[in-house]
């Protein structure tokens, strides 16, 4: 059973986080951001996906398919071998050392295990949302990840779509996929890498900007709440 992201209730402000999400549709392209900045055809980025999970998987899968060089770390490389996608490597985490972009699959309750010195300088992504529905922080999930890797340059993106929709192409093959970051060439370049895996990248700023994007399953995708209730059941 995939992993299901979650959000908080509609009724402590889902109207207005909506409202927010719709003022700020524009992508960085439409915004006059020149294309060579972000992932293009050629010289795509090496990416390395921490976390071999359904959603580590799937998200894997959906960009070795668009054409990018995709590892996934793991700190037990044979626990899912079988189970990863075509064109897809697996390694240890130290793989994450010489990749251009790295992916962070895992629950929070792991970010302290992350290796922060393989990760100094790099864009790194958060693609979680919170196990609960309702909001216990002022602070989002990437920002937590943020205050452990000082050195890299975290945004928030990808936790719009469910491992289902990645492997399966479905109706999600344009959704718009919300990008986050205090650093503007680490969200051009993760919009790029959204862009490239046949999504809409929608740019909101700064890093706060990860608690609407962390809302929004919930907020705008009401029918999310079930899997959500029977991930909890199971697990």
């Amino acid at each position: 059973m995939s992993f299901t992201n979650t959000g908080f209730d509609r009724e402590e402000g889902g109207n207005k986080w909506q409202a927010e999400i719709i003022k700020n549709r524009s992508s960085p392209m439409e915004r006059g951001v020149d294309s060579e900045v972000m992932g293009g055809k050629e010289g795509k980025e090496n990416i390395c996906v921490i976390g071999s999970g359904d959603f580590g998987r799937a998200l894997a899968g959906r960009l070795a398919t668009a054409g990018y060089k995709v590892t996934i770390a793991s700190r037990d490389p044979d626990r899912n071998r079988s189970l990863i996608p075509s064109g897809v490597e697996i390694s240890g985490l130290s793989s994450a050392a010489t990749a251009d972009l790295v992916i962070v699959a895992v629950p929070k309750d792991f970010y302290p295990s992350i290796p922060a010195n393989l990760l100094k300088g790099k864009v790194v992504v958060d693609v979680s949302n919170r196990a609960t529905i309702r909001r216990d922080s002022t602070e989002s999930q990437a920002e937590q990840l943020a205050r452990l890797l000082p050195q890299s340059y975290v945004v928030k993106s990808f936790n719009v779509l469910s491992a289902y929709s990645l492997e399966s192409g479905g109706l999600q093959g344009s959704k718009q996929v919300f990008v986050a970051g205090d650093d503007a060439s680490a969200r051009d370049l993760v919009s790029g890498v959204v862009r490239g895996a046949g999504f809409t990248p929608v740019d909101l700023g700064g890093l706060s900007s990860a608690r609407t994007i962390e809302d929004i399953p919930v907020a705008v995708f009401p029918q999310w709440r079930v899997p959500f209730y029977i991930h909890l059941a199971i697990f």
